[in-house]
């Protein structure tokens, strides 16, 4: 392992789902992740979308098939698997949404994108899904600049100083055409769900970076 890798987000994370990055350390965790019983409705919610509720330390996550997601007060998600979700299905929307609302609750800025070290100073690729930031990134990562987060990037907004980036999953997920171009094979790869042509390449090397 890369020895400037820092767990995930800065945060000791206790979780029955297996996660990049995260080794279970003693004491009391930063983040509790477990299974249990959750709810199809957050009572007098202030936020309601599709697949999502919130309301002041709460926020409801609804994957079809998949699973429930309940955030709390960032410290604490339950996940209520639906019958038949595998777990790279369960874990692909944790890392996702239900993290980005997580990171809100903490205080911390989520920007769907991805971010490499260059000259000690964070570069952030934002934009649409499909505009080929993880591509770019993992282009950036073979010419020797470190991944520093893909997917999710968590800033630290301080009027005192610059904003400061935290290290996220230690991964970066690929289309397979993204994987031809860039010279990789696909076949030892997991894929993030199954029947999805996206796989998880493994990037140790994140640090916290200031932007």
């Amino acid at each position: 392992m890369n020895p400037m890798f820092t767990k995930p987000f800065g945060l000791d994370i206790r979780s029955i789902i297996p996660l990049p990055g995260c080794v279970e350390t003693e004491g009391t965790p930063d983040v509790s992740i477990r299974f249990g019983e959750v709810p199809d409705s957050l009572p007098n919610a202030s936020t309601i979308r599709a697949c999502t509720q919130a309301r002041p330390g709460q926020f409801l996550l609804i994957v079809d098939r998949v699973a429930k997601y309940l955030v709390e007060y960032g410290n604490l998600i339950t996940i209520q698997p639906a019958p038949g979700a595998t777990e790279d299905e369960i874990r692909l929307f944790l890392m996702g949404s239900a993290w980005s609302a997580l990171l809100l609750q903490r205080g911390l800025l989520p920007l769907h994108g991805s971010a490499v070290l260059v000259n000690d100073k964070a570069i952030v690729l934002a934009g649409p899904s499909g505009n080929g930031k993880s591509t770019l990134a993992a282009a950036l990562m073979d010419h020797g600049f470190p991944l520093i987060a893909d997917e999710l990037c968590a800033l630290v907004i301080n009027e005192n100083s610059p904003p400061l980036l935290l290290p996220g999953f230690p991964q970066i997920l690929l289309w397979a055409d993204s994987l031809q171009i860039l010279g990789k094979d696909p076949q030892h790869l997991t894929p993030v769900r199954p029947g999805l042509e996206k796989y998880i390449l493994f990037a140790f090397g994140g640090s916290a970076a200031r932007t």
